[in-house]
């Protein structure tokens, strides 16, 4: 039996919450992954040049003043910006990074607390480098104290909801897939330097995946979609035809649907386990641009229920322990 091509099954959105580079089974909305820049504050910095270039000065009557002469300004600290601080950024707090703070990182929080998960020396004793948000998406990373001893698999709980990085998780690891209260998540290994595209997982999730622009590099456990044999009961196993790895990830089904066959899905994780959101064409009654569909095995008899679906493989060319993966669509 031949599949029905990958294009046909790959309608999913990436995932939610997180955005992946290197697997083609992506997390949230933006691809690619890149190294974490400093954690992922501002990185802009201020020209001071223009101040630097003028002959002269001009007073309030709009007058050139001879008494200052190229390259200084009326605050006495020689770099013409004028807050006289003497380093050039004209926000006057003398550390450079331009938003006035003091603390030389440049994201206007004063903390001075941003950092890169994969250096392991990038927080003081005590402390872990985590992943942290005001929205619903990681996107920069901070230095928290380290409060528990969780470690990879471990139910977690995360203090002032799920994006705070304030866990009870050990150093180098993060508690994800939390509720919106920061309970009921699960302690998940960090990736392992030196650099985002180098990063690798030595413990028991050999899959690392660095995420969301380098922010959260972390590693995430195989599993059989078939068998559903997630280490957590809260995950649920999945994949994507275009790539021979599945992971294990939450369920995110969206208000009002079931994540059963046949319910609406527009991302991988709207369906629970052992479903594949598969593009509506190939589900039987499915009205909307995908649908979620039962895996199958290949080896057994066809336990697809619809009237017009079979089991199909899922891959076009799967790889050594693959091959008898499937769902139930409507064949080509």
């Amino acid at each position: 039996m031949t599949g029905i091509g990958t294009d046909d099954l790959n309608f999913a959105r990436p995932l939610r919450w997180l955005r992946f580079g290197g697997l083609s089974l992506l997390l949230a909305t933006a691809l690619g992954a890149t190294a974490c820049n400093g954690g992922g504050g501002n990185t802009d910095t201020e020209d001071s040049t223009d101040s630097m270039t003028s002959p002269s000065t001009t007073d309030d009557t709009g007058t050139s003043d001879p008494s200052e002469g190229p390259g200084t300004d009326s605050d006495s600290d020689t770099v013409g910006d004028g807050d006289g601080d003497g380093d050039g950024d004209g926000d006057g707090d003398g550390d450079g990074d331009g938003d006035g703070d003091g603390d030389g990182d440049g994201d206007g929080d004063g903390d001075g607390d941003a950092c890169d998960p994969l250096d392991p020396e990038a927080c003081a004793d005590g402390e872990k480098c985590s992943a942290v948000t005001d929205m619903e998406v990681w996107d920069s990373n901070k230095c928290v104290p380290v409060t528990g001893n969780g470690l990879h698999g471990d139910a977690c709980t995360v203090e002032g909801g799920p994006f705070t990085g304030l866990d009870d998780c050990a150093a180098n690891h993060q508690c994800v897939f939390a509720d919106d209260n920061g309970n009921n998540g699960t302690c998940i290994a960090q990736c392992e330097g030196p650099d985002a595209e180098n990063a690798i997982c030595t413990g028991v999730a050999p899959v690392c995946i660095v995420a969301n622009d380098g922010v959260l590099p972390l590693c995430y456990d195989l599993c059989d979609p078939l068998a559903q044999d997630c280490p957590a009961d809260a995950l649920a196993c999945y994949g994507d035809p275009s790539d021979d790895a599945f992971i294990c990830f939450t369920p995110d089904v969206p208000d009002g649907e079931t994540g059963t066959k046949g319910a609406a899905c527009e991302y991988t994780n709207a369906c629970l386990d052992g479903f594949f959101c598969a593009d509506g064409a190939v589900v039987e009654g499915c009205e909307t641009l995908g649908c979620c569909t039962e895996y199958c095995d290949l080896s057994g008899p066809d336990p697809c229920s619809a009237d017009t679906e079979e089991c199909v493989p899922f891959f076009d060319n799967p790889a050594p322990g693959n091959e008898d993966i499937g769902i139930c669509a409507i064949p080509a």
